[in-house]
């Protein structure tokens, strides 16, 4: 009788087991770990570089020197580790790896956009400060779709995300 217990149970442990298995979500897990310990600790260096830029553009705008020394000394330098550390995040599902190339990709373009303004700053060249800012704007439209994805995702998967970063847009 102790026996048949013992097998009982340990069969009802079995089963039990199997169906946790069946029903984990990889994705939802992978888009937990994402958000928590990829892009949020990342958050405050994005915050900082978006800070630094509005410092010295649109109503901050001072000279072309000091918007040049802010990009050339303090953007792109930042940038470039942030690029960096946001390239190490390897989320291990394919729907979160799509969405974070997109967020890789907003990115590369919105940094790209900064070199460019050095280079139009540097010759005075206004036909580069256009480039500079098609990109901006792709650089907002990818992030736009970054976020789309990324909430459609989080609700298909019955999460929430407190706090988004607001990425120049």
């Amino acid at each position: 009788m102790k026996k048949n217990f013992i097998l009982l149970f340990l069969s009802i442990g079995a089963i039990f087991f199997i169906l946790t298995g069946c029903f984990s979500d990889p994705v939802k897990d992978d888009l937990e770990d994402y958000v928590n310990n990829g892009i949020m600790p990342l958050a405050e260096d994005e915050d900082e570089i978006i800070s630094l830029y509005e410092s010295v553009t649109g109503i901050n705008y001072i000279d072309d020197f000091i918007l040049y020394e802010t990009i050339h000394l303090d953007i792109i330098p930042k940038y470039q580790v942030f690029i960096d550390d946001l390239e190490a995040i390897r989320p291990e599902t394919r729907e979160v790896r799509d969405i974070h190339e997109v967020y890789i990709q907003a990115h590369n373009t919105q940094y790209n956009a900064m070199v460019i303004i050095l280079d139009a700053l540097d010759y005075q060249d206004h036909g580069l400060i256009n480039n500079a800012n098609e990109n901006l704007n792709e650089a907002r439209t990818l992030f736009r779709n970054f976020l789309y994805d990324l909430e459609d995702l989080l609700d298909e998967h019955n999460l929430e995300m407190e706090y988004v970063t607001n990425s120049m847009m």
